[in-house]
């Protein structure tokens, strides 16, 4: 049996567990939250398997979650790629990037300006937490790069 992934679930789900919050995720996809969850159900059932578990404090990913989040992210930049490659246009491209608490304030509103004047096409997400925490991310690639002190 054939069974087709949906990009824009995978984006979903990408943000889901990046962000370990579906109505964080909604936002930043311009969705509702009831289509966030409509859309990992989906693809929960293309896959037959449970991908994340909602928690009190917000959304876990279950040990498949964890599988495809790594293949997911190679999917979404192959289709991205794709689109570019044949398109002949550049694509908007994503940088996660993790910073503690001192950098936010003190370095990055000038840093930022700076570079998104000279790189439109690039979103930044940042993520602030513990230099522990970051260095956590980066090695589940859940930052592209972190900022620490």
């Amino acid at each position: 049996m054939i069974r087709n992934i949906d990009i824009g679930q995978l984006r979903t789900f990408l943000c889901v567990a990046e962000h370990r919050n579906m109505t964080h995720a909604a936002n930043l996809r311009h969705l509702t939250q009831s289509a966030v969850s409509q859309q990992i159900k989906r693809l929960e059932e293309t896959l037959g398997h449970g991908l994340v578990l909602r928690t009190r404090s917000g959304v876990e990913l279950t040990k498949s979650g964890l599988e495809l989040l790594p293949l997911a992210r190679e999917a979404v930049e192959q289709n991205d790629f794709m689109v570019a490659s044949i398109c002949g246009t550049a694509t908007q491209s994503d940088i996660r990037l993790g910073v503690t608490q001192d950098v936010v304030a003190s370095l990055l509103p000038k840093a930022l300006k700076h570079f998104h004047k000279n790189h439109p096409d690039v979103n930044v997400t940042l993520v602030s937490d513990s230099t522990k925490n970051l260095i956590k991310l980066i090695k589940n690639r859940q930052v592209d790069l972190a900022l620490t002190t």
